[in-house]
């Protein structure tokens, strides 16, 4: 069946590519070695891993969370500890890979993509040391800088489906990001836990390149980058017949598949690392059971079509249909992005699942829900707050103080187009970054470091109007938020949804032209970002830093001498090189960092 055989090509992409991928009736070809499409990665390949209900170890032959359960136990408050520390080594180097089939320099981690998976239980702690291998160009990475190995040890104090990535400017569009599993208590019962789906877009172009775009003088082209493709697992078809720049294109490169078994409950983490994008997915002929958003366990519905917008997860069930004695047993996942809330030329995605009796090379011929083919074209949201409800309730107290932030757009004074968050548009230090600064008591922190120091209150909560047609999925580090109410045009000022219980994630998308409303708690001593998750909405500034229990910072956090250091030899390195020479990559790294105006305005305090 035609995906959108009513829809214009011009508004939806590549129809004719899609829909001639849909109507085949011969064998699903997958004409790429995994080599060369993902590395040495193999999510998306047969047979499907599955994950176990907890990572073993002395003294976890039984559940390591005790009497814990999702619905009993606050996790905020109540984590296990297990004693336990996993231990990873994660080298990021360059690579050269086809994901869908045109050939790309890309950013792996351990050579594959996506990278690979890191997996613990809730109460252990990780140990992943992370080598910077990344060479001609040498470059940093929000981890360290080339040549250089640093040692990251946390604990997994919350549990549920989530992924890491390169926060250094937009650096994991080129590939350097996983997935991450923290085993935890169960509250829905399930056969077969899949793991990781990853559902992204894709680029062809390099991330420095467009960053040039984005961070340009041209307004448009900084609005308006399209992705080249939308992959599953990294993998993807594309259209090699319209590569005019002479770069090796394989057709059919192939598609993830996945496997079903009759009759049985499949858990999906479905992830979205995406750039620039919003996902709806959905499975033909199947219903999905959502049962936690992001690291939130919530209480099931069932619905047949999900919203992920990028930085966003939902762990989901799907119930296998009752043996079939079919040749043809087989079904599409189908995944794509929708116009004016994502850009795309290509912006569908399909994967195959495969029962037991179906044959693993053939086309799935199932239609899709029709849910999937309206076209999502202003509403850019994620399912209603009525629905998504904790299992484990917290009522939030009343706020001591309310602020809020007006999303608008700007072009400075060099023609770059900005966002800007109550008028200020962010510019990231590496030189000086801000923990650093309150750590030493200098909160001299810069202009652009768009600082909101919520000082002794307990409780803040935040209003986010958004005056621009474009959709943010706004994301908190540090903590989880209370989403109280969310929705086009502005607040009224009193709409709550579940007072006693509302939404808590860390990512919320912000409809064009909306408002979401959040509450927090400011009980994490530190510097917490709080940012857009498109890549280009952050790099053009749309980004503030929340300062929670300052006081508590310098005596409770002693900075290791190595970060230290790393930030004098950023600094070495951004105006220099690493060689001590006047480093030719300067501009480019300015975009995202670099020096910035000392002053104290735009830093805001709340007492």
């Amino acid at each position: 069946m035609a995906l959108l055989p009513v829809l214009m090509p011009s508004v939806l992409g590549n129809v004719g590519f899609i829909n001639n991928l849909l109507t085949s009736t011969g064998v699903l070809l997958s004409l790429l070695p995994q080599l060369l499409q993902n590395g040495g990665g193999q999510l998306g390949v047969l047979p499907s891993p599955v994950l176990p209900p907890f990572l073993g170890g002395p003294g976890h032959d039984t559940s390591p969370w005790g009497n814990r359960t999702a619905n009993n136990t606050n996790y905020y408050e109540d984590a296990p500890s297990t004693g336990i520390t996993r231990y990873y080594d994660l080298h990021v180097s360059r690579g050269r890979l086809a994901p869908d089939g045109y050939q790309k320099d890309v950013i792996l981690i351990n050579g594959q993509f996506p990278g690979p998976l890191l997996e613990a239980n809730w109460g252990d702690y990780f140990q992943i040391t992370v080598h910077n291998d990344i060479a001609v160009p040498e470059e940093g990475t929000a981890l360290h800088w080339h040549g250089e190995s640093f040692v990251y040890h946390f604990k997994a104090d919350l549990y549920g489906s989530s992924w890491y990535h390169s926060h250094y400017s937009a650096q994991y569009t080129d590939g350097a990001y996983g997935p991450m599993v923290i085993y935890g208590p169960e509250h829905a019962q399930f056969d077969i836990d899949l793991g990781p789906v990853m559902l992204s877009d894709y680029y062809h172009k390099t991330y420095t390149d467009l960053m040039e775009d984005v961070m340009g003088r041209n307004a448009i082209q900084a609005q308006l980058t399209f992705a080249d493709n939308t992959l599953i697992q990294g993998k993807m078809n594309f259209d090699c017949s319209t590569v005019n720049d002479g770069t090796p294109c394989q057709d059919d490169a192939g598609i993830a598949k996945f496997h079903f078994e009759e009759g049985k409950i499949h858990k999906l983490r479905l992830i979205n690392p995406s750039s620039f994008a919003v996902m709806l997915i959905s499975i033909d002929h199947h219903e999905m059971e959502v049962i936690a958003n992001d690291f939130v366990p919530i209480v099931p519905y069932k619905t047949d079509l999900i919203v992920l917008a990028a930085g966003q997860r939902a762990d989901v069930l799907v119930k296998a249909k009752p043996s079939i004695k079919t040749s043809n047993n087989a079904y599409w996942l189908r995944v794509r992005q929708p116009p004016l809330c994502a850009l795309a030329s290509q912006p569908f995605a399909l994967a195959a699942i495969y029962y037991n009796k179906a044959k693993t090379n053939s086309h799935p011929i199932s239609s899709p829900h029709t849910s999937f083919l309206e076209p999502k074209l202003i509403n850019c949201a994620n399912d209603p707050l009525g629905l998504t409800e904790p299992l484990y309730a917290i009522t939030p107290p009343e706020p001591n103080v309310t602020v809020k932030i007006d999303i608008t757009t700007a072009v400075n004074e060099t023609s770059n187009s900005l966002y800007e968050m109550n008028g200020s548009s962010f510019r990231g230090n590496y030189n000086e970054p801000v923990l650093r600064l309150l750590q030493v008591g200098d909160t001299n922190y810069g202009q652009q470091s768009n600082i909101y120091d919520f000082g002794t209150n307990e409780s803040v909560r935040i209003v986010v109007q958004n005056h621009v047609p474009f959709t943010h999925p706004m994301h908190i580090h540090g903590q989880n938020m209370f989403v109280l109410d969310e929705g086009v045009g502005a607040w009224d000022g009193k709409t709550s949804i579940r007072p006693s219980n509302p939404q808590r994630r860390d990512t919320q998308i912000l409809q064009p032209n909306g408002y979401i409303v959040i509450q927090l708690m400011n009980d994490n001593p530190g510097v917490w970002p709080f940012h857009c998750h498109f890549a280009w909405h952050v790099s053009q500034g749309l980004y503030v830093n929340i300062i929670q229990k300052k006081d508590k910072v310098k005596p409770q956090t002693e900075i290791p001498e190595i970060i230290k250091q790393t930030c004098d030899e950023m600094r070495i390195l951004v105006l220099f090189g690493r060689l001590g020479q006047p480093n030719p990559n300067h501009r480019r790294i300015a975009l995202s960092g670099g020096e910035m105006d000392r002053t104290p305005s735009g830093y805001r305090v709340y007492t």
